[in-house]
């Protein structure tokens, strides 16, 4: 069983660069995958590095 770090709201702000109003509309859009605990947004790691790779271009499966 592979267990996948979640990240706050805060710690996907930190690692994507960008400010709150950014992050939730990438979540509301859809274009992050996420979900909702709550009133708390959990953010998979590795779904924010395939969102930085899908859009920079790079390829995430080949860097396993």
């Amino acid at each position: 069983m592979q267990t996948t770090e979640l990240l706050t709201c805060k710690e996907a702000i930190t690692r994507l660069r960008c400010g709150y109003n950014t992050l939730y509309r990438l979540l509301l859009r859809g274009d992050l995958h996420a979900y909702k605990e709550g009133r708390v947004w959990r953010i998979p790691a590795e779904g924010i590095q395939k969102y930085i790779d899908d859009k920079t271009g790079l390829d995430y499966k080949s860097r396993k």
